[in-house]
């Protein structure tokens, strides 16, 4: 009976070990399995995200050029006034609120920033409260105001465009803290 009960732990210690080797040989499985769906998203997603960049970039480009083709149709594609072209107090050949700046904002800006305008269409979408016929929220908005006409030269958005010495002028006035 040794014998025969030897041959039988002998089977069953084979069948054991075959177990155990599946179970492993399925978790070394899983794991290769894990570690190439892993590579495989990795690079999936790097692909789709550069195409998706590269999409994204092409768009952009457009959307610059066309801004840029638009400008310098209308208006020169001015460059950024960066510096000051004034300081408070200074002589500015008379511009003022009421003899320049007022008929400015009303040419090229109050089509959109308007407190008659009361709804994102009227609007085209510029904030509310944002109203440049009030001489006192302009004040209140000056630095906003000559960095979009001024340096990254994107206001307004449509035509009719500001020349480029229309919006040096604009600046010189606001820099000259807008008499």
């Amino acid at each position: 009976m040794d014998a025969a009960s030897d041959a039988m732990d002998a089977q069953m210690d084979a069948a054991t070990d075959a177990a155990v080797d599946a179970g492993a040989d399925a978790k070394v499985d899983a794991a290769v399995d894990a570690v190439v769906d892993a590579t495989t998203d990795a690079a999936t997603d790097a692909a789709s995200d550069a195409t998706t960049d590269a999409t994204v970039d092409a768009a952009m480009d457009a959307a610059v050029d066309a801004a840029a083709d638009a400008s310098t149709v209308d208006a020169g594609l001015c460059p950024p006034i960066l510096t000051p072209v004034a300081a408070p107090g200074d002589p500015i050949d008379g511009d003022t609120w009421d003899t320049f700046a007022r008929d400015f904002f009303a040419s090229y800006c109050t089509r959109c920033h308007a407190s008659t305008l009361t709804t994102p269409v009227e609007r085209m979408n510029a904030p509310m409260g944002l109203n440049w016929d009030d001489p006192d929220l302009v004040r209140t908005y000056l630095g906003n105001i000559r960095y979009d006409v001024g340096v990254d030269d994107y206001m307004p958005v449509d035509a009719p465009l500001p020349s480029c010495d229309e919006r040096l002028r604009l600046v010189r006035w606001i820099d000259a803290a807008a008499p």
